[in-house]
């Protein structure tokens, strides 16, 4: 296999190479970018033992252009990336820029150094506010750089500027934002007549070609601001000064239900026909990139809106100069609705004439009129609210109206204007001879019960007699059987004997269950158990149930937690007084003492907290504290008022003789703030109401939504500022302005602050980041 053509290891997108391998086998084919594998294909080759691999259209897609309504110079994340193209073992590495050149004759390399990534004219009029963009790959480290021009009134240059706008890192590329009102801030708040940019690198060798902008008013009043996605993946901005025209579309979509007709939906498309208005030779041959392009804007109001083109006219003569092309387009999130602007006042007097309306009643007053007593045929006047023709009803009418009304509304539920959530049960109520029933049964009432249970507990009740007493002296006629056995604090009588069984048959045991005195009421029944009375011995301790093989030291006090063993072979039971020890210590290590303890947590400096605590053990323990203040052994939970300082709550419990601890603590901190804002300062309510987290100096990405025109905010206690760093889009940021002031929180406490913000104000969403 041999690799005879390739991409470059920059490439433009529209113009990569294609693959040309030599082989006589079939090849495996993969491309990756960064570690995602988009292509894996085997290939055969043609009776000329070549493939050809053509993957344009698949890098060029998998690059994008990033639009960024925003002053600060930002990183195109996604416009170049890296492949690796793997043949059948072999790989190859290259870059691809999002961008394409018709009839590229020279490398991509030079072309990308010598070029900012627009075809717009070297020099282009710009107002106060329209958006200009240059988008530039940096092939290698290098600065862009902008020169302003200072003129007199003669348009004689009076003075000049340079600025640095951006250092660029190799191998990335980058959006630079030149609008007029951008620059002149950055220029101190002076306005230059014209300014030129070019990029050259860091021993001051110019790269790029000059790109100039220079003032100039509206060309209308129908002017409008259009973006695009140019070929070579930059953002242009063309002045749009033609006529507009408006379409609306409806499409009516009808239904008729039972004769009724009704419009279910109605379709609606507002589309604009816009003029380009003239154009100059160059105009009009750069405009030519705006209408194959995929992503376009206008910018209406203060904000940028994407559209679509759906019908265009893009045509001239050569020799006719000027020329222009018309296009029409749509809103791409376009909605039915409106968005009219107010005014909070209506300006100028208005004179209004009101014209003469006729009274509503004939005099005399009411009042003055004769009583009527009302019957059905008792007429009112009566008028429609759409209609100025006066009719009569009666007082029939009306009550028969109402009566229709309520009876349509009734809903069952037992009443007008209210309703019962037991009307099933109510419709089941009846009375008789003086009992209250229920589907004709009598009510059962709790108290009835009650005293029936009473009468049952009388003294002379026939109930009584059943029932043995727990508090008075009693007895059973018959034999009482207890299923989970008898305990007894005082003596158990057995006047005729006392029978022992066991539900097993066991081995005969040396045991006595009774003193020598009451050997003879020991008796044996069948053969489940055997019942042998203690034998009198001169040797043996009379111990553990009167066991009498058991040795002397059991009956001894001992200083240690002892076991009673007896060894295989042996007939006696001796004292162990290490195994319980031993078997303790092996228990803890396969189930140890677990406890948990919960509670605490962070709160803002200035606040005053009841912290609250619950603990849980998996066994029985001996004691307990919290940092030592001893608790009784079951209390399991404990409140502390008023906190308002870091505190450390570190439980103790002693279980088995070992001691075991957990902690929690309460810690209060102060915050930190950050957002925007339309204001250039900000109170101290304004700084509260911003969005917060506890303090501390960094902060990941972070959206700062600048829509409308607002400065980011980013507030720090004092104490952390030392060493920070700002960065947007992935370049740092100096251009911040900081103020040290006292800042008092939500609970009186107070703080040292630095606010930072940035110079100029944002018309963008901002992704920055505080290291």
């Amino acid at each position: 296999m041999t690799i005879l053509q390739q991409p470059d290891p920059l490439s433009l997108s529209g113009n990569i190479k294609e693959f040309r391998i030599g082989t006589t086998t079939t090849i495996s084919f993969r491309l990756l970018q960064g570690g995602e594998e988009i292509v894996a294909r085997s290939y055969e080759p043609g009776a000329d033992g070549i493939v050809i691999i053509n993957i344009r259209d698949i890098i060029h897609d998998r690059l994008s252009f990033l639009f960024s309504n925003t002053s600060i110079v930002y990183e195109q994340t996604k416009i170049v990336s890296a492949f690796i193209a793997q043949i059948s073992g072999t790989e190859v590495e290259f870059t691809a820029v999002r961008c394409g050149v018709d009839m590229l004759a020279e490398t991509p390399s030079n072309f990308l150094i010598r070029n900012f990534l627009t075809w717009q004219p070297n020099v282009k009029p710009v107002t106060y506010y329209s958006p200009e963009f240059l988008t530039y790959y940096a092939v290698r480290e290098c600065q862009v750089k902008l020169h302003a021009y200072f003129t007199d009134e003669s348009a004689a240059v009076i003075s000049q500027s340079e600025i640095t706008l951006a250092d660029l890192t190799e191998g990335k590329a980058y959006t630079i934002p030149l609008q007029y009102a951008s620059v002149a801030e950055k220029l101190g708040n002076k306005m230059p007549a014209y300014y030129d940019v070019w990029v050259e690198d860091v021993g001051g060798e110019r790269l790029s070609y000059t790109q100039r902008y220079y003032a100039s008013d509206m060309k209308s009043e129908t002017e409008q601001w259009v973006l695009f996605e140019n070929s070579l993946g930059g953002i242009d901005t063309f002045r749009a000064y033609g006529s507009t025209a408006f379409t609306g579309e409806h499409t009516h979509n009808i239904a008729e239900i039972d004769d009724v007709s009704l419009e279910y939906r109605v379709d609606t498309a507002r589309k604009f026909q816009k003029d380009t208005g003239y154009l100059n030779r160059k105009e009009r041959a750069w405009l030519l990139d705006f209408f194959p392009s995929l992503k376009k804007y206008l910018y209406t109001g203060s904000y940028i809106r994407s559209i679509i083109v759906v019908e265009s006219n893009v045509t001239y003569t050569d020799k006719e100069l000027p020329s222009n092309y018309t296009f029409t387009y749509k809103f791409a999130d376009a909605k039915p609705f409106l968005n009219l602007q107010r005014t909070d006042v209506p300006t100028g007097a208005l004179e209004i004439v009101v014209p003469e309306v006729g009274s509503f009643t004939v005099p005399p007053r009411l009042i003055e009129f004769p009583r009527l007593p009302l019957s059905e045929g008792a007429l009112f006047p009566v008028q429609d609210p759409y209609s100025e023709v006066w009719s009569v009803t009666t007082t029939g009418s009306v009550s028969d109206y109402i009566i229709n009304r309520i009876s349509e509304n009734y809903g069952g539920g037992g009443g007008v204007g209210h309703q019962h959530n037991n009307i099933d049960l109510l419709q089941l109520l009846s009375y008789a001879t003086e009992y209250l029933l229920v589907a004709g049964k009598k009510i059962k009432a709790g108290y009835a019960d009650k005293a029936k249970l009473a009468e049952d507990l009388a003294v002379d009740s026939t109930v009584y007699d059943k029932l043995l007493s727990k508090v008075n002296p009693d007895k059973a006629a018959e034999l009482i059987t207890f299923l989970k056995g008898l305990i007894s604090k005082e003596l158990i009588e057995a006047n005729n004997g006392l029978v022992v069984r066991k539900t097993e048959v066991v081995e005969p045991m040396l045991m006595s269950l009774l003193s020598e005195e009451f050997e003879d009421g020991i008796v044996e029944e069948n053969e489940d158990v055997f019942i042998e009375e203690m034998r009198t011995a001169t040797g043996g301790a009379v111990t553990l149930g009167e066991l009498d093989n058991v040795t002397d030291e059991a009956d001894k006090i001992s200083d240690t937690d002892d076991l009673l063993v007896r060894l295989a072979g042996a007939s006696g039971w001796t004292i162990n007084t290490t195994l319980f020890s031993q078997v303790s210590q092996l228990m803890s290590k396969v189930f140890p003492f677990t406890m948990t303890l919960s509670g605490g947590g962070t709160y803002e400096k200035g606040s005053s907290q009841t912290i609250s605590l619950s603990w849980t053990y998996d066994r029985d323990i001996e004691s307990q504290s919290i940092n030592n203040e001893s608790l009784l052994i079951g209390i399991r939970a404990k409140q502390y008022a008023n906190v308002a300082t870091d505190t450390t709550y570190t439980l103790k419990a002693i279980q088995g003789g070992q001691t075991y601890t957990k902690s929690v603590s309460a810690q209060f901190k102060v915050k930190k703030y950050y957002g925007v804002s339309a204001s250039g300062t900000l109170t101290n309510d304004e700084i509260l109401a911003l969005s917060n987290t506890w303090a501390g100096r960094t902060q990941g990405s972070t959206v700062f939504d600048c829509t409308g025109g607002k400065y980011p905010y980013y507030i720090l206690p004092t104490s952390m500022v030392s060493g920070i760093q700002f960065w947007i889009g992935g370049l740092r940021n100096t251009d911040w302005k900081e103020e040290t002031r006292e800042v008092t929180n939500a609970f009186g406490h107070k703080e040292s602050y630095t606010i930072y913000r940035l110079n100029s104000i944002q018309t963008g969403v901002l992704n920055i980041e505080v290291k």
